[in-house]
């Protein structure tokens, strides 16, 4: 008889066969570098000696992706039952058609999806349908028919303003100029003051927050020419609360830059891959990438997990939320 985690002593076809080692470490190279399957094939014959062409790799990350589609399934639910939420999306190509990589990041999992649609319903199934917590997101259109709670970024409004006043440097520095300037100023004061929350009195923190509030009110009671300045204006009164809900609600942040910076390794892979080839093997990006990030994020080491995985020492790797 032979151990069950052995490898094979077939001969033929049938005895060549890669242990979980080398399944774990393509795995990480994967996802951690977003090396692709011809460079770590290289890698494999040129450090270890070990001759394995790059279809043979993703073969032997189904592997991998087996046994982490528990920890995959775990971290969906995580996010579903999360206080706090941030979406965000980036395009994606799938047999050489536009598709879309959402993300979906709490405070300790990462959750990836690769979908055909940028519409609401891909946020809602990543959130559920009756999200009880607090949506973090930018100011796309398909977050409007959710029904939750809902901070809006301002980091996307700081570079919109940024963006015009640049546009418009080296003009003379006129009316439409200074509604952005006090506009500016307006929003990063908001930010400062959440950050300064914890070390304020309640009664000096609500007269800041009133002063906030009156200086928005001043700032959109003018209608102002020029279109540019216009549109902020109707934006910010469109979403007007929620862009300043992070000043009331303990569960909301001013800011969405947690699912920008865990967006960032899909846009690397994205850029050296291209995408993907088929419908499975996009599946897979989501599923590697969501585990080895939550992984990461959680301080656990990486290799020991997917090893516990593979070997089945532990099914799922991470705690429910």
């Amino acid at each position: 008889s032979q151990h069950p985690n052995m490898p094979s002593r077939a001969v033929g076809a049938a005895g060549v066969t890669f242990g979980h080692n080398l399944v774990a470490l393509a795995t990480l190279l994967r996802t951690q570098s977003g090396m692709t399957f011809r460079k770590m094939s290289r890698l494999f014959r040129d450090w270890f000696g070990i001759s394995i062409s790059p279809s043979g790799l993703q073969k032997a990350l189904v592997r991998a992706e087996n046994a982490l589609r528990p920890t995959y399934d775990q971290i969906a639910k995580n996010v579903k039952a999360s206080k706090r939420v941030h979406l965000d999306e980036t395009g994606w190509w799938l047999a050489a058609e536009s598709h879309w990589a959402w993300v979906a990041a709490t405070a300790t999992c990462t959750l990836y999806v690769i979908a055909k649609s940028r519409g609401h319903e891909v946020a809602e199934s990543l959130i559920g349908v009756n999200y009880q917590g607090c949506l973090h997101s930018d100011f796309l259109n398909s977050y409007i028919p959710l029904d939750c709670k809902k901070s809006k970024c301002l980091s996307h409004l700081l570079a919109t303003i940024d963006k015009l006043q640049r546009r418009r440097e080296t003009l003379e520095k006129d009316a439409r100029f200074h509604f952005l300037d006090r506009l500016k100023t307006l929003l990063q004061d908001a930010i400062g003051l959440w950050r300064a929350k914890a070390t304020m009195e309640s009664g000096a923190y609500k007269k800041q927050t009133e002063w906030i509030q009156s200086r928005v009110d001043k700032l959109l009671s003018r209608k102002p020419r020029d279109y540019d300045n216009l549109k902020l204006c109707r934006r910010i009164r469109k979403y007007r609360d929620s862009i300043f809900l992070f000043l009331y609600d303990p569960d909301a942040e001013p800011t969405n830059n947690l699912a920008e910076r865990e967006l960032r390794p899909l846009v690397i892979n994205r850029k050296l891959s291209g995408g993907n080839r088929s419908r499975r093997g996009a599946d897979r990006t989501a599923l590697l990438y969501s585990v080895y990030a939550t992984l990461y994020r959680q301080g656990q080491n990486v290799v020991g997990a997917f090893l516990d995985a593979l070997y089945g020492r532990r099914t799922i790797l991470i705690n429910p939320a």
